[in-house]
């Protein structure tokens, strides 16, 4: 397993336990919701194993940076490249170019 997918989950973990300690003071938690988050903890480490014999490594964070930060288009080609650069470098009326 990745250390970094470790580090991931085990930082949701403690995450989660603070943020429902948190929340007990304000309101009242269920004890069963602490139950429920060490089993999904439990569960998604138990799916990070299986994952890491047969996915590539650090596959939890490949496909969050996929789903959150990479672009949804790919550009094919340098006329593509050409054409989202010079859409980017429009300036709306009125505004002086620097």
């Amino acid at each position: 397993m990745n250390l970094q997918d470790l580090g991931l989950v085990v930082g949701l973990f403690i995450g989660s336990i603070l943020g429902l300690g948190v929340a007990s003071l304000v309101v009242h938690v269920p004890t069963l919701l602490y139950l429920i988050i060490f089993l999904l903890t439990l569960g998604l480490l138990m799916g990070l194993r299986y994952l890491a014999k047969h996915k590539p490594p650090g596959f939890l964070l490949g496909w969050l940076a996929f789903q959150l930060v990479q672009p949804r288009r790919i550009a094919l080609g340098l006329e593509s490249v050409q054409h989202e650069t010079d859409q980017n470098h429009v300036l709306p009326a009125g505004r002086p170019s620097l």
